[in-house]
């Protein structure tokens, strides 16, 4: 009876271990089918540019759950870092995060957040970390700004992202930018009355290259548009002028041409077009330095509006030039510098022609010189004849475009059938 006991104890010691280990293998987490990803290993910022040489510290390789990831959108996750090379960020991307096709783009593509606008600033190289500041990076712009002896020196705005430099983007083809003039930033509209704000201050701006792995720096917004806004402000501390005026600036204007229609290219400047279609109107001479502010000049010259004038634009005077010539390009503008050779004054003499009575015939008064300037082209060969617009006063005025075989039969301007070259 004794041993009957201890067999049935030892089948129910038996049973309950093998419970026990269905019970645990029955509660243990179930076996989860992974996929490999191609994940950020840290923050990316928009822009950030995917190469050969960085695609191993930019990306890597981890599983993610497949049961987490809509079957629909397997297709359009990025599986292979190859496909990543080439390409730029179209979005902020977070560490440990996985990249969707429609997240790059190539590198010829602008790109920038949604809500932002493009804003571009003059810059050279020695403002902007030595020509080093390229697409993609990550800069501080750096203000400054000079009222009497006094320097205030800020952040502007902090860790604003670069889209492109001398309108580049891809850095593939060139990583400096030694020569550059303009760079082009991802801004807010705030930011940019910002930017305005700081050149309306006459501020020095300069760009600081950050790391791209760098905290963001501490900014206060309101703060810094407040220093820019009583720049000279005894009350607001910040530079302080003893010598400050409460009276503002006068503000020197000039008068500048405006058109009041499109003026097309190769239209000649004559008093009749001045009077109807243009109108006098005072600008602020520091912005308009180069505008014209008297025609008379130009009236009579043959001059023309190379490149035509836009409706309400102003005249400057790099759109006057010489008229083009029909048959050829635009006529060269001529200095000669050769002076004539003085002729010393004209003797009057009276002449005889007749026995008697004797009649004075006055001498006859000189006439202006006239001087021929050849001009040599793949074309052919043509020449500018010139004639003095008085006589000795070495001011020369265009009067007839001519064959070298008319210049050399001495072809008359009047007997040309051009009316330019009738002086006309």
């Amino acid at each position: 009876m004794k041993q009957k006991n201890l067999v049935l104890m030892g089948i129910a010691v038996a049973c309950g271990l093998v419970a026990a280990i269905l019970t645990a293998n029955m509660g243990g987490p179930p076996k989860v089918e992974t996929i490999d990803l191609v994940v950020a290993k840290k923050d990316l910022t928009t822009g950030t540019a995917f190469t050969k040489e960085n695609i191993e510290d930019l990306t890597m390789i981890a599983p993610y759950p497949k049961n987490a990831i809509p079957p629909e959108a397997l297709p359009k996750i990025v599986t292979d870092k190859q496909l990543l090379i080439g390409k730029r960020l179209s979005r902020a991307t977070h560490a440990n995060e996985y990249f969707n096709v429609a997240d790059v783009g190539n590198k010829t593509q602008i790109l920038f957040e949604p809500g932002k606008d493009i804003m571009s600033l003059p810059m050279t190289a020695g403002k902007a970390a030595g020509g080093f500041v390229g697409p993609g990076s990550r800069v501080d712009i750096v203000a400054s700004v000079m009222e009497g002896t006094k320097r205030e020196v800020l952040t502007l705005l902090p860790d604003m992202h670069v889209l492109a430099v001398d309108g580049k983007q891809d850095l593939t083809e060139q990583t400096t930018f030694p020569e550059m003039r303009m760079v082009s930033f991802a801004v807010e509209q705030k930011q940019a009355l910002l930017i305005a704000l700081a050149n309306q201050r006459n501020a020095n701006l300069e760009l600081l290259l950050r790391h791209p792995d760098a905290p963001k720096r501490e900014y206060n917004y309101d703060k810094v548009l407040s220093t820019l806004k009583n720049l000279g402000d005894k009350e607001a501390g910040v530079l302080i002028t003893e010598d400050k005026k409460d009276t503002k600036p006068e503000i020197k204007m000039v008068e500048v041409y405006v058109a009041k229609e499109d003026i097309a290219p190769n239209t000649e400047i004559d008093e009749e077009l001045i009077k109807t279609k243009f109108e006098l109107a005072k600008k602020p001479a520091e912005y308009h330095a180069d505008a014209v502010s008297d025609m008379k000049p130009y009236i009579g010259t043959f001059k023309a509006f190379k490149t035509g004038v836009a409706k309400n634009a102003y005249v400057m005077s790099s759109m006057i030039g010489a008229q083009a010539i029909r048959g050829g390009g635009t006529p060269p503008e001529v200095t000669i510098d050769e002076k004539p050779v003085p002729m010393g004054p004209v003797q009057q003499q009276a002449v005889e022609i007749a026995p008697w009575p004797h009649a004075f015939v006055p001498p006859t008064p000189p006439e202006p010189r006239t001087r021929d300037v050849g001009h040599h082209t793949n074309k052919g060969s043509i020449v500018y004849r010139y004639r003095e617009t008085g006589v000795d006063t070495n001011e020369w005025k265009l009067i007839a475009v001519l064959s070298t075989e008319e210049a050399s039969a001495g072809k008359d301007p009047k007997d040309s059938k051009d009316p330019k070259a009738q002086g006309q």
